[in-house]
């Protein structure tokens, strides 16, 4: 299974989030570099892209951070870079 494919399986399965976590989540999934895993879009590019607030866009955040299905790396006040953790049970599958 490729890794866009287990995210989605993840994103439209049974995920105890908000929906718009979930629609943020399916950004990040879109944005993310497949070569170099890197993720690093800004929060105001974040709320361009989803068309969301950028309150909303925090919050989604933190909540995705909550159910451990995103990490968070600071480098400044204005700068993070984002990862996606895949949970244990789709790992496993093949």
């Amino acid at each position: 299974m490729k890794p866009f494919d287990r995210w989605n399986a993840v994103i439209y399965g049974d995920l105890k989030i908000t929906h718009i976590a979930r629609h943020l989540l399916l950004q990040l999934v879109g944005q993310r570099n497949a070569q170099s895993g890197q993720l690093n879009p800004s929060i105001q590019s974040l709320s361009n892209s989803t068309r969301m607030s950028r309150r909303s866009v925090f919050r989604a955040l933190k909540e995705l951070r909550k159910t451990g299905l995103i990490s968070v790396k600071r480098h400044s006040k204005t700068s993070s870079s984002y990862e996606l953790n895949l949970p244990p049970y789709v790992k496993r599958k093949r």
